[in-house]
């Protein structure tokens, strides 16, 4: 079994759903680290979702909408909470305004 850390981001998402990770074939992923930072000059109404492709079924993490305000960030995801993802799941995130949210994605892949 290969075990590689990896780490992604993306700046400027809006309105969504937007996915911003979907479990590879035959990968187990470890979710270690989802960070949500609010870029508007005013407050964000922004929330994630995990979509278990085996089950299809969609929930919410961290709570169904949750308000960053303007310049800061909510780290939804810890190493304390770690979220285990299995192939074909994925992480989406949506948010309340246009072009005002930035995420930081830590993760491991397991194959």
């Amino acid at each position: 079994m290969a075990t590689t850390f990896k780490g992604k981001c993306a700046t400027a998402l809006g309105t969504g759903p937007t996915t911003i990770y979907t479990v590879p074939a035959v990968t187990t992923t470890l979710v270690i680290g989802l960070t949500i930072t609010n870029i508007n000059a005013g407050a964000v109404t922004a929330g994630a979702r995990m979509t278990d492709s085996s089950a299809a079924l969609t929930a919410y993490i961290g709570g169904k909408a949750f308000s960053i305000p303007a310049g800061s960030a909510e780290m939804v995801i810890t190493k304390e909470n770690p979220l285990v993802l299995e192939t074909g799941d994925s992480i989406s995130i949506d948010g309340n305004t246009a072009a005002a949210l930035d995420y930081v994605l830590s993760y491991v892949e397991i194959t």
